[in-house]
């Protein structure tokens, strides 16, 4: 006679879709985009190298300025192509943070489900303060955690930006690059970004590897965010939007 089988069952680590969030407005003209375009290209190809971000993290990227705008929809990184940003423009906050809840969400929809989906992390950088309309609201709807699509914010800052403002639209993480220099400054923070992307799917896959069950599809709920310890970045206070 059958019974119930004794076998564990193999859990599929989930999908991380990661939105890199890139302030592209005036004040990033010159040194600042031309390290952004420099550096960014490494990030991907870093990531490709590492086994478990290659097959479990995809990719987005929006450049924001007066406007926001989905230069990368969410991607698998091997397909994944990273275009040339251009900057100009106003810091529009509340345009950055409609455009990511938007672009994830699509994404997220437009995707097979026959993996679980962990929760959205956006990787947040600028070096100015916000020009436009209240961005509360927007980044509520972002972050919110009822939503099968709220993300995790990590922010960033450098040069000229508002600190309090960069601790505010974090959900957990927020750091100020020490440096003034740009390059030295974008390299600090990209390569943070990097890292805590890695170990952020490394740390999933090896949780999935460590239960047995019947995976489910749809979303996972929260990733284990890591965002490791990181040279040349200040920590700041997460202050609440509210």
């Amino acid at each position: 006679m059958g019974g119930a089988s004794t076998h564990p069952v193999r859990i599929e680590p989930p999908v991380l879709p990661v939105c890199l969030l890139i302030d592209v407005s005036g004040s990033m003209y010159g040194p600042p985009i031309d390290a952004v375009n420099r550096l960014l290209p490494g990030v991907r190809r870093a990531l490709l190298a590492d086994p478990g971000a290659r097959t479990r993290v995809r990719l987005a990227l929006i450049a924001f300025a007066s406007d926001a705008h989905t230069v990368l929809p969410l991607t698998e990184l091997p397909r994944a192509r990273i275009p040339f940003l251009q900057a100009g423009g106003a810091t529009n906050f509340r345009a950055a943070f409609h455009r990511a809840r938007t672009t994830l969400a699509d994404g997220i929809r437009a995707r097979d489900t026959g993996i679980g989906v962990s929760r959205p992390v956006v990787y947040f950088l600028s070096d100015g303060g916000d020009t436009g309309a209240d961005w509360r609201a927007d980044w509520e709807r972002l972050t919110d955690p009822a939503d099968p699509h709220g993300a995790e914010v990590v922010s960033f800052g450098m040069g000229a930006a508002d600190r309090q403002a960069i601790g505010a639209v974090s959900t957990r993480y927020a750091f100020f690059a020490r440096d003034r220099d740009p390059v030295v400054a974008t390299a600090s923070i990209l390569d943070t970004v990097t890292a805590s992307i890695a170990e952020t799917a490394a740390t999933m896959t090896a949780t999935a590897a460590n239960i047995t069950g019947t995976a489910a599809s749809g979303h996972c709920g929260t990733a284990s965010l890591i965002v490791p310890a990181a040279a040349g970045l200040t920590p700041l206070p997460v202050d609440s939007a509210d």
